[in-house]
């Protein structure tokens, strides 16, 4: 009885006084779990434990390498253990950082999506409400409006279609009229419409009485005038009688210079005015617009920041759950196994 008590003594000893063997160890993202070759006494959380193996939360400040009970290290083999730093809890809460700090850039920016919204509905409620597309183009040019430059050919060309070009005016005016127009509509359209441009240019008066007519001639003499400015040239003089018409043209042209080039000055002195008028109003209208056009490129930006965000969230998710779920181990050997 004495010898297997001194024998219990000699064990209990050595159990106090070597290090501990570690076998395993076993990473998780939130503890290092530690298993021992043999069940010894351990001092954990300030108390003694015979245990076989061990638990350490993480973070901890204290390595789970150093035995406080003997003021030692553990044995791994015949080597003390390493410190070593958990791979998957430090891996955990790196994704868990890079969660937290998405999670502030997503709420940053859909606060500046909040806010550029507001401003882009403001300032449309502002262009809207003080008629700002109108202020800022000021009154429109008239149809026969022309400039220095342009009072000649203006003139001759409606002169022209006036004395010489009726036929070549209604072939003109059928070509650019709608397609679903009816032909009787079509060339009694491009008929009057060209009545229209003479009578407009000359200063007389026009009236088109034809209301079914007049839906397909709203804008036509504008059209026509576009179509045919330039349009005269040598090869369509054949058929004209160009001495008996270039007199009617020349006398025909002075009125319609004056009266395009008096339509050009009352538009030009009312242009001034609109704008000198409304000059603080148009300068206000320009800042919102200016607003506006910021907030809508400030909304594609945040819009896509925020899908950029959104997908990383997503992924750094998945990684924490991966990682969650991890279980890495590592075997150690016995020291008598190196010996």
């Amino acid at each position: 009885m004495r010898v297997l008590f001194f024998l219990f003594l000699v064990l209990t000893g050595l159990m106090i006084a070597i290090p501990p063997q570690v076998k395993a160890v076993q990473f998780t993202y939130d503890s290092t779990h530690v298993t021992l070759w043999y069940p010894t006494v351990l001092r954990i959380d300030g108390k003694l434990l015979f245990a076989g193996q061990f638990r350490v939360l993480e973070p901890t400040s204290n390595p789970w390498t150093f035995d406080t009970l003997r003021s030692a290290s553990f044995l791994c083999g015949k080597q003390a253990c390493n410190t070593e730093a958990n791979p998957v809890a430090a891996a955990w809460q790196k994704v868990g950082g890079d969660l937290r700090a998405t999670e502030l850039d997503l709420e940053k920016f859909r606060g500046f999506l909040a806010s550029a919204q507001q401003t882009q509905r403001s300032m449309q409620d502002y262009v809207s409400s003080n008629s700002c597309e109108v202020l800022s183009k000021g009154p429109s040019r008239p149809a026969f409006a022309c400039s220095a430059s342009e009072a000649q050919e203006v003139a001759t060309t409606t002169c022209l279609i006036r004395e010489m070009g009726a036929k070549l005016c209604e072939k003109g005016g059928k070509d650019v009229l709608p397609e679903d127009a009816p032909k009787f509509f079509r060339d009694a359209v491009a008929r009057e419409g060209c009545g229209a441009i003479v009578h407009e240019i000359t200063g007389e008066r026009y009236n088109l009485l034809d209301k079914t007519i007049k839906k397909y001639t709203d804008e036509l003499g504008i059209t026509l005038l576009s179509e045919l400015l330039g349009v005269f040239s040598k090869d369509l003089k054949e058929g004209f009688d160009w001495s008996v018409a270039a007199a009617k043209t020349k006398a025909c042209i002075p009125s319609g210079m004056l009266l395009c080039r008096q339509k050009q000055s009352a538009w030009e002195e009312a242009y001034s005015l609109h704008f000198s008028k409304y000059d603080q109003p148009i300068k206000w209208c320009n800042e919102a617009k200016v607003k506006l056009d910021g907030a809508a490129q400030e909304i594609v930006s945040n819009e896509k920041y925020i899908a950029i965000g959104t997908a990383n969230l997503s992924r750094l998710k998945g990684e924490q759950d991966r990682l969650e779920k991890l279980r890495e181990t590592r075997s150690v050997s016995h020291f008598l196994g190196d010996l």
